[in-house]
């Protein structure tokens, strides 16, 4: 049994189902969850509600406020680009298709080709956007306890 930290901080809080969908859901989820794998779980979901206030702290109660059972991910994007606007936007370069080798031939049908291995960006040159990525990811793992640091 593990002894009790100093640095231990307890959250309590009530949930709502017969009057809110958000909370049904939540409570749904937990009451599905493992009676052993509860508190993990819920301290995920609430630090995942952290880790969107870090982005802006509008963005959990918004998302909160208008969950039901038709949330889906197109819509959490739509309420998250209600709030940053630039949030799922993509560089120039990251949608600019890869230059053709130049001892490839052409592809005559124009088709586009599946990106192989070789195609992904190395450390010169990957984009702002995966840049910020990787650095949300290090954020987040360092935030979760993984303690690796690295991407996952």
């Amino acid at each position: 049994m593990k002894t009790p930290r100093a640095d231990l901080k307890k959250v309590a809080f009530n949930l709502y189902p017969g009057e809110h969908p958000g909370d049904r859901i939540a409570a749904d989820l937990i009451e599905n969850t493992r009676l052993k794998e509860r508190g993990s779980a819920m301290r995920d979901l609430l630090l995942t509600g952290a880790a969107l206030s870090l982005v802006d702290e509008r963005l959990p109660r918004l998302i909160a406020s208008v969950l039901d059972d038709d949330m889906g991910l197109e819509r959490i994007k739509k309420l998250i680009g209600s709030i940053v606007p630039d949030a799922f936007a993509v560089s120039e370069t990251a949608v600019a298709p890869p230059a053709p080798a130049q001892d490839a031939p052409p592809d005559p049908a124009g088709t586009p080709v599946a990106p192989t291995e070789a195609d992904a960006p190395t450390g010169a040159e990957k984009t702002e956007q995966q840049l910020a990525r990787e650095a949300m990811r290090r954020k987040a793992n360092v935030m979760l306890g993984s303690g690796s640091g690295g991407e996952g």
